[in-house]
């Protein structure tokens, strides 16, 4: 993720790209069926996964652009999922 701090025009773009490919990834593999990274019970992966992915909006505006990604969000921080990250 910091990748994007230290990268620009194009090569942030890329950077942006690799991390949303990083999260889809982590939501894959990391909960599959479960509710939580940790099960049936929020631990502390939900609120920093819910803070990375909060994080690629303010740096695709910083990129100075609209971004042609789709907005992704895990089901581990939608509304009503019970997750801690709601509460942030």
């Amino acid at each position: 993720m910091w990748e994007f701090f230290r990268k620009f025009g194009e090569e942030q773009q890329k950077a942006i790209e690799n991390n949303y490919e990083i999260l889809r990834t982590i939501e894959e593999h990391g909960l599959g069926d479960r509710k939580f990274f940790g099960g049936d019970q929020t631990g502390v992966a939900e609120p920093v996964f819910g803070m990375v992915i909060h994080m690629l909006a303010p740096m695709e505006e910083v990129e100075g652009g609209v971004s042609s990604l789709k907005p992704v969000a895990s089901h581990a921080c939608m509304p009503g999922s019970g997750s801690s990250a709601n509460a942030l």
